[in-house]
């Protein structure tokens, strides 16, 4: 047999028990590499399983603190929406009590000065009613003594016209005499003369003649004494009656009768509405949104665990007759070279 062909023969042989061993050898391998593929998929999936109950835990912290969280700020809104209406209702009450006080106090000051002014206004009136009375009185007394001077003056004035008329007839009366006892001489003068006839009937005629004159004139003159009394009693009872109506003039009209001022008409006191109360406000309607519970993300899925394989018997078959091949091939290859002549 030439040495070539034993030489790929050995060669073919080295090259199907090394397929052959390797195929064992691969197989010890993937079963190996199935138990820590096996082991790192339980480990990877535990691992998950941790990290998803970690996560579903602090979700779970996360709205217990939002849900407190919402809780305490409802509570802080509530207070303080409740402080608020407790303060504006009180402010509000205030706001009232003031507003009532300042009306009933003006109510009562206006009243009072509505009072003090209707008793002044009276009071002026009566005064000037009892002025009016006492000056009426007065000026009544004044014009009756007035009238009283007036009758006196008009009476001094008659008595004074009358006795100038008495004292104007006495003295005609004595002027009278006078002629009468002269003109007597005179006849007796002239009957004594011892004239007689005509002579003595001229002479005593004239002096009847002169006796008649002068008696004439007294009596013009007694005549122009009556005209001067009735003139005088006409001018008297004229000034009595200018003075009496000057003193008339000068006379107060009687005072009315007081009429008594009306009450004044009571003020209405100012109505104050009362308040409303403020309404409690509804917080509920300004709670924030916080779920009720959370939103958990998908659990982890134990994936496929990586198998590894080992050749199959067609690749085992492949193997040994490519170790055939190639044991033929180094012996060709050898002896063209010329390595064994």
């Amino acid at each position: 047999m030439p040495l070539t062909a034993i030489i790929g023969a050995v060669s073919a042989a080295s090259g199907i028990l090394g397929a052959i061993g390797g195929n064992r050898d691969a197989k010890k391998a993937a079963k190996e590499q199935n138990k820590i593929n096996k082991l790192s998929a339980e480990f990877t999936y535990q691992s998950q399983l941790r990290d998803y109950g970690f996560q579903v835990a602090d979700l779970n912290n996360q709205l217990a603190y939002a849900q407190a969280k919402a809780k305490q700020e409802i509570e802080i809104l509530r207070a303080s929406a409740n402080q608020e209406w407790q303060f504006n209702n009180a402010v509000q009450r205030f706001n009232f009590i003031r507003e009532s006080t300042n009306a009933e106090l003006d109510w009562q000051y206006q009243t009072a000065a509505q009072q003090m002014d209707w008793q002044l206004q009276q009071t002026l009136q009566d005064a000037e009613y009892r002025a009016s009375v006492r000056a009426f009185e007065q000026s009544e007394k004044t014009f009756a003594d007035q009238l009283r001077l007036n009758s006196l003056a008009a009476g001094r004035a008659y008595e004074g016209a009358q006795m100038q008329m008495m004292m104007s007839q006495a003295q005609a009366a004595l002027e009278a005499d006078t002629l009468r006892t002269q003109t007597a001489k005179q006849q007796g003068a002239v009957a004594a003369s011892g004239r007689s006839g005509a002579s003595m009937a001229r002479l005593a005629m004239d002096a009847q003649q002169q006796y008649g004159r002068d008696l004439g004139i007294l009596a013009t003159n007694l005549s122009f004494a009556k005209t001067d009394f009735a003139l005088s009693q006409m001018d008297g009872w004229l000034s009595q009656q200018s003075a009496n109506a000057e003193a008339q003039s000068r006379r107060m009209l009687r005072p009315m009768d007081k009429i008594n001022i009306p009450q004044p008409i009571g003020i209405p006191k100012a109505y104050i509405p009362q308040p409303l109360d403020i309404p409690k406000p509804i917080v509920n309607q300004i709670n924030p949104i916080v779920p009720d519970r959370i939103i958990a993300p998908p659990e982890p899925i134990k994936g496929p665990v990586p198998i590894a394989r080992a050749p199959s018997t067609l690749g085992l078959i492949g193997n040994i007759g490519t170790s055939i091949v190639g044991g033929i091939s180094t012996g060709v290859s050898m002896k063209a070279s010329g390595v064994f002549g």
